[in-house]
């Protein structure tokens, strides 16, 4: 196939038909399978490189074999292309994208540490409006609001909710299970501590962000945090 562009009169062949039906099948074209390259098949092609992971350079209204060969699994993306579509949302699961919110929130409370003090107080916070107070529980629930996921206490954010509520509800699951946006929560019912897991580069030693006292949200290993709980832990998963 030729490269079709924009052009006046408009470029046309049967060639440009394949092309229009792979586009419409990713539902990013409506118009009319013609043959012609106008500019409704042309925003198409370039909405389907940005999806794709093309470099920004070449997100371009053009469209040829390549884009087809791409949109209709013929031709594998090529790793870089793949690493920029995840960078920019597509290609990854729902859940994926919600724990990688999950542990952007997290990991902005450890940034924004100076601007969030510690106390018990509800309702939570259900903004990130700073300066804020908050405790453990509310952190995490915070975070897992602010990324669009369900209230890990059940409660459907009404401002409620602690390690109890935490506790009661989601599925308890094995160390070697973890993935970042689970939940440790340390001691028995009621719970004592919450923290998030952010990453499990060590499966046997995740890193967490805790924001159990003044001086956080931090960054700590389980290990660490254990050691200074001087409880035993459960990890927990909720239904994002």
């Amino acid at each position: 196939m030729r490269t079709f562009s924009l052009t006046n009169p408009p470029m046309r062949g049967k060639e440009l038909e394949p092309l229009q039906r792979a586009l419409k099948a990713v539902k990013l074209y409506a118009g009319p399978t013609d043959g012609i390259f106008g500019t409704g098949t042309a925003d198409a092609c370039k909405r389907a490189k940005y999806r794709l992971g093309y470099p920004s350079r070449a997100v371009e209204r053009t469209g040829g074999q390549t884009l087809l060969d791409f949109l209709n699994g013929s031709k594998p993306l090529p790793l870089a292309y793949k690493l920029r579509r995840h960078a920019r949302g597509y290609g990854i699961s729902r859940e994926d994208r919600l724990r990688s919110a999950i542990v952007s929130w997290a990991r902005k409370g450890v940034a924004d540490e100076p601007s969030i003090g510690y106390a018990q107080v509800r309702p939570m916070p259900s903004s990130w409006r700073l300066p804020f107070t908050t405790d453990c529980s509310g952190f995490v629930t915070l975070c897992y609001r602010l990324a669009g996921a369900k209230d890990p206490n059940g409660l459907g954010y009404n401002g409620e909710g602690y390690t109890g509520t935490l506790l009661d509800h989601g599925e308890t699951i094995p160390l070697w299970q973890a993935k970042p946006g689970d939940l440790v929560i340390w001691g028995t019912f009621p719970g004592h501590h919450v923290a998030v897991i952010v990453a499990v580069s060590n499966p046997a030693d995740p890193e967490l962000v805790s924001h159990g006292r003044k001086q956080g949200p931090e960054i700590v290993s389980l290990l660490a945090e254990t050691a200074g709980q001087r409880r035993s832990y459960v990890v927990k998963r909720y239904s994002l």
